[in-house]
């Protein structure tokens, strides 16, 4: 083994991605690999409890310059504007120049022949405006103001009325009802659980603004019972905080506070934590220039889906019961360069469990982080940008039983925006660790995808991601590489994880999406006859039945195959769910 050489390697390496994780900075999680913002976006406006409106356009501006739009027609329409406009393929207006320097996305055009918003439902004669103050259910204008809708199908203008006003509030009140079947719920390789759960998830969101100020408040309850099996009864709830703060539109500040109570823990937590954000109510302009929807479908401004933050639902790796609450604190501040993007944030944590987790000399009770990110972007020309990404973490136990230790990872790469159909990104990059009593652990990552659009409705996107972590022998570890995959891999184990995956996403017709994601995970432990396979499907079918509510299927199967006794397990996971907003 080449361990010296190895060491040499990984000490450079970590030069180089330190370097330039304080330099080009990082991509967050679920921004990475996609373009940064290449024009900076409006400032929102504010809601009041006459006209019940979303945040819009500042100041009630008109962003059509006082043409209209018209949608659902035989061919792509025309709008007038207020300065020229950059058009797609299928010549329809992609972009409005009614304000100078601004670049705000303005058509989709989902269905070939049609001339749809971003932001429309997309039901037939419907005509819902990207950045529109309503909901998905009416046809109003940008401002908030009046009609401005045109013809070719289009209901009257309707009451702008997409949350609840309460005052200068507006309310997002929502229930989700959904039953679960499982024949190993705990993905466990002995005594595994067949049971069937039925649960309730009632939720809402407050939140006021004036452009400059947001304050949003979220709080959620998660009930999930099994008849034939009290003891894993679940019983989570979560309420977070978010205050931003947005002097000027490409700069921004946010704080936020969460409280999380969790029911079904993993057996190894994460060894790095994951990003406590709040469930967006309306559809949300992300800080790389892409979409995220409320249905979690993430699009590009030209209205092709990219990706989707409503994974798997069901746990990875062996779970127990063991209910803990987590308290998390997060700042961040954010600014947008002519090109770019920088955001540089850090977070606090406390976690406390009911029961002893783990058992013998790893056992503990409790346990703070300490989280710091950098993220940034950078675009290269029209077509190439910049990324990288990066975290480190600190975790200290409280009780002082387990090891403490320190994590990081950084990694960079270079990606393209779409050009014909097609859109790629690559990645390389170091990830560590170092505890208290097992020393030091860490490799090289690297990856890529590719995104295949052959039709406006449909995306597929191919990925490879491989993990390299090369640790002491005999070292034990609580906590679990941040990798993708059913199975955990503790933080002291070398291996070698390489998961290729492909996922698709269908838009079958307008009410109708289907998602798939298919994953293969080979985990190759050095100096070790172990070998395990990791296999992982997953389908979802939603169906929005009316336009505040969703019925959703999703069926997940999940192999893991190891030459080691005693460490394979099988699962079948199904959902049925259905999504009402009031």
């Amino acid at each position: 083994m080449l361990w010296p050489e190895s060491d040499r390697i990984r000490n450079h390496a970590l030069r180089a991605a330190l370097s330039a994780l304080f330099s080009l900075g990082c991509i967050a999680a679920s921004f990475a690999q996609t373009e940064p913002p290449l024009t900076v976006p409006l400032a929102g406006g504010l809601p009041t409890a006459s006209s019940g409106c979303d945040t819009g356009i500042a100041g009630g501006a008109n962003l059509f310059g006082g043409s209209s739009l018209y949608g659902n027609v035989s061919a792509p329409a025309k709008v007038r504007p207020a300065g020229d406009n950059t058009t797609s393929d299928l010549s329809v207006p992609l972009y409005s120049t009614a304000n100078p320097g601004d670049n705000i996305p303005l058509y989709s055009n989902p269905l070939a022949g049609d001339n749809v918003p971003l932001y429309s439902a997309p039901n037939a004669g419907s005509n819902t405006p990207l950045y529109s103050t309503s909901s998905l259910s009416n046809n109003y204008t940008l401002g908030g103001t009046g009609g401005d809708v045109g013809s070719g199908g289009n209901a009257s203008p309707a009451l702008c009325h997409s949350g609840i006003p309460l005052g200068e509030w507006l309310i997002y009140p929502s229930i989700r009802l959904y039953s679960i079947y499982s024949d190993n719920l705990f993905l466990s390789p002995i005594a595994p659980i067949n049971a069937l759960s039925f649960g309730a998830s009632p939720s809402v969101t407050a939140q006021w603004t004036n452009g400059i100020h947001t304050t949003t408040i979220y709080a959620n309850v998660d009930t999930d019972q099994y008849p034939t099996n009290n003891l894993i009864n679940t019983f989570d709830r979560k309420a977070t905080f978010t205050q931003t703060y947005a002097p000027l539109p490409d700069l921004t500040f946010t704080v936020l506070g969460d409280y999380t109570h969790t029911t079904v823990t993993s057996s190894l937590t994460n060894s790095i934590p994951t990003a406590i954000s709040t469930p967006v109510t309306t559809p949300t302009l992300l800080p790389n220039g892409n979409f995220q929807l409320p249905n979690g479908e993430i699009v590009s401004p030209t209205g092709q889906i990219v990706g989707n933050i409503n994974g798997p639902t069901s746990a990875n790796g062996t779970s127990v019961v063991n209910p803990y609450d987590q308290y998390t604190g997060t700042a961040t501040v954010s600014k947008i360069f002519n090109g770019g993007i920088l955001t540089l944030g850090g977070s606090a944590a406390q976690t406390d469990y009911q029961f002893t987790q783990n058992f013998g000399p790893t056992a503990f009770t409790s346990f703070t982080t300490k989280t710091f990110t950098e993220d940034g972007s950078v675009a290269l020309g029209p077509l190439l940008y910049a990324y990288s990404n990066g975290v480190y973490s600190m975790r200290r136990n409280s009780n002082l039983v387990d090891p403490n230790s320190d994590v990081y990872r950084v990694d960079g790469g270079v990606g393209t925006r779409q050009f014909g159909l097609f859109r790629g990104s690559a990645y390389f990059g170091y990830q560590g660790s170092n505890s208290d009593g097992s020393g030091s652990a860490g490799g090289l990552i690297y990856g890529g995808k590719v995104s295949y659009y052959p039709s406006l409705a449909w995306t597929i996107t191919a990925a490879l991601d491989e993990t390299i972590n090369h640790a002491p022998g005999n070292a034990i570890s609580t906590q679990a590489l941040s990798v993708n995959s059913p199975e955990q891999i503790p933080l002291s184990s070398s291996t070698r994880i390489t998961t290729p995956s492909l996922q698709t996403q269908y838009q079958i017709a307008p009410q109708w999406t289907v998602n798939g994601n298919f994953s293969y995970t080979q985990i190759y432990y050095y100096g070790s006859p172990r070998l395990d396979n990791a296999w992982q499907a997953d389908a979802q079918l939603n169906y929005e039945i009316w336009r505040n509510m969703t019925l959703g299927w999703e069926y997940e199967y999940t192999d893991i195959i190891s030459n080691v006794p005693g460490s394979s397990a099988q699962r079948n996971y199904l959902m049925m769910s259905a999504n009402y907003r009031f």
